[in-house]
């Protein structure tokens, strides 16, 4: 199953229309590409764009409807595919983007999806563990996440990285958060 948009996809769409130059002729790279429509708004601005997901359904549907020479897909677990390709596509880049699944796990629920690990926030703890290593020096994440996620626990694992913009959108039960975080 693909991810189908919903509030946290457009509040990212929302963000790169509204800071366009923040993206403009950037190597990026889109990690859980999903249905890609946060890609296709970065290919408006972005130099090149890498899309991954662990879901190979996502992946094919992204290659069949973004037929951009500027764009890339990859099925991959987060950057564990990027560091692997031959291909001649940037290892590091300008920005990363993800829209994670950060719902924590209930009655057994484990669509990768939208689930992020028992708590919601383990998936978002492995993307930051790696992605120092796939960013350049001057590059920045953007990231979103839900307040039924732990958000001091989210705060905590990005200590090292200094959040240069937030964004709060409240929803009928839940806040979404929009982070800009650089090193």
């Amino acid at each position: 199953m693909i991810y189908e948009p919903s509030d946290d996809s457009l509040m990212v769409i929302e963000y790169i229309r509204k800071n366009n130059g923040l993206f403009k002729d950037k190597n990026i790279l889109e990690i859980g590409v999903g249905s890609g429509v946060i890609t296709n708004e970065l290919l408006k601005y972005g130099e090149f764009v890498v899309g991954v997901d662990i879901n190979k359904e996502a992946i094919d549907y992204c290659k069949r409807n973004i037929k951009k020479e500027n764009a890339v897909f990859i099925v991959s677990d987060l950057f564990s595919g990027i560091k692997d390709i031959k291909r001649n596509i940037p290892k590091k880049y300008d920005v990363i983007v993800f829209n994670p699944p950060y719902l924590p796990r209930i009655n057994g629920d484990d669509d990768i999806s939208v689930v992020g690990g028992k708590y919601g926030y383990e998936t978002i703890q492995r993307f930051v563990r790696d992605a120092h290593r796939f960013l350049n020096k001057d590059g920045f994440i953007v990231f979103v996440f839900s307040s039924l996620t732990n958000k001091r626990k989210v705060d905590d694992i990005i200590k090292d990285y200094a959040v240069v913009d937030k964004i709060e959108k409240n929803l009928f039960f839940e806040k979404l958060y929009l982070y800009v975080i650089k090193r």
